[in-house]
């Protein structure tokens, strides 16, 4: 499955978007990634928007740092 991905991921050629996108990171990097907008400024061409949250990747979608993720999710689909 990973390997699957990860093919998928290098034949992918995302197009540019004029849309609004919010990125919802945690506080630090996953490996090899190391831009702060996860890619995302090379395509969101009008309105990118990233909202760090104070957690560590792993421990994103666990309590109680889930409620931050689903606040901060809501606020942004309140905004659109």
């Amino acid at each position: 499955m990973k390997e699957a991905n990860d093919d998928a991921n290098m034949e992918y050629d995302p197009k540019p978007y004029d849309g609004r996108v919010v990125v919802i990171r945690p506080k630090c990097y996953f490996v090899g990634q190391d831009s702060k907008d996860f890619g995302w400024g090379g395509v969101a061409r009008r309105d990118l928007q990233v909202r760090e949250l104070p957690v560590y990747p792993k421990a994103i979608l666990a309590e109680p740092f889930c409620r931050q993720l689903a606040e901060t999710m809501n606020a942004a689909l309140r905004n659109a």
